[in-house]
């Protein structure tokens, strides 16, 4: 009797895979799986960034500011500074019409690349990061900074250090982007 069972169920499902509605109802959950995919990548580059400002830390030594650097050309030498320079950045007036402009072409470009490197990264880390990109006047990567390196990171890292970003009117201009999964 459990054979019989086991034949029909079978046949069932074989003659239910060939039906239009079957290959309709695949179509629509893999388009609904894309979607979730691109969710997550999307996410990565939102509420994290207002989490990791409230939790960063103030600086103990000299409070690190754009005029603390000797020459334009000079780049911080480290995450930390990176951050704190760009911070200082978004509070000046020309810095904030960048920061869109910046903001929305980083977000159009790399939600995919994101999305990309999620797929084929063998066990990728999704564990919270953070980096800064210092992009200079003609709007080629002058330097990239990491608070720690994951495996998702240094797969996007390969795509970073070869665009070419808007141009910022203040060089170099320190973008800060954190990424979360949560």
């Amino acid at each position: 009797m459990k054979m019989l069972y086991a034949i029909v169920f079978i046949s069932l499902l074989a003659i239910s895979c060939n039906a239009p509605d079957h290959q309709a109802f695949l179509a629509r959950y893999a388009a609904e799986q894309e979607r979730k995919t691109q969710e997550l990548a999307d996410s990565y580059n939102r509420a994290a960034q207002e989490r990791y400002r409230q939790q960063q830390p103030q600086p103990e030594s000299e409070p690190i500011s754009i005029s603390n650097l000797r020459r334009a050309d000079e780049l911080a030498s480290s995450y930390k500074q990176a951050a704190a320079l760009g911070y200082a950045q978004e509070k000046e007036p020309a810095a904030r019409a960048y920061k869109l402009e910046v903001g929305a072409y980083y977000q159009q470009k790399y939600s995919p690349v994101f999305l990309s490197c999620l797929k084929s990264t063998d066990h990728p880390d999704t564990s919270p990061f953070s980096f800064v990109v210092a992009i200079g006047k003609d709007g080629h990567v002058l330097r990239l900074y990491v608070d720690h390196e994951t495996n998702i990171y240094a797969c996007v890292r390969q795509t970073l250090h070869k665009d070419e970003f808007p141009q910022p009117q203040l060089s170099p201009y320190y973008m800060h982007v954190s990424m979360s999964s949560q």
